[in-house]
């Protein structure tokens, strides 16, 4: 009950401004998960199965994003470490931007350059695994 009236408190203090740079950062965390995604999805290249990957980066992902536990009841020194991490790119820094507890100028600069960074790393494993792949049967 003590989370419902948080959440809805938290809710009602919503404004519009801040449910616009959700709009504008939602769909970037969206451009993130895909590339992460892909980048594990390359794995195939090299190994018979990725699913396994995938699960564990989704399950890694539940606690690192804040998405399962909100970083900031981390002891302080953990929270740190996962806010700067991409999973909290993806839930929690645009949570705390849409909240207006933290500035859309805090948030950018982070998720573009995981989005940059996920894209070159993407782009080079799937360069390097098409010239790895072989195809056999008819």
């Amino acid at each position: 009950p003590l989370i419902g009236i948080v959440a809805h408190q938290k809710i009602a203090d919503l404004r519009w401004t801040h449910l616009a740079t959700l709009l504008l950062t939602l769909p970037l965390a969206a451009v993130m998960n895909f590339l992460i995604n892909c980048l594990l999805s390359t794995a195939t290249f090299w190994l018979r199965e990725s699913y396994a990957l995938v699960v564990f980066k989704e399950t890694l992902f539940w606690i690192a994003s804040g998405a399962l536990i909100p970083l900031n009841l981390f002891p302080a020194g953990v929270s740190r470490v996962l806010q700067a991490l991409p999973g909290a790119y993806l839930v929690y820094h645009p949570i705390r931007v849409s909240m207006g507890e933290a500035a859309l100028r805090d948030l950018l600069p982070g998720q573009l350059a995981y989005i940059a960074l996920f894209y070159a790393l993407a782009a080079f494993s799937w360069r390097r695994g098409i010239h790895h792949y072989q195809a056999y049967g008819g």
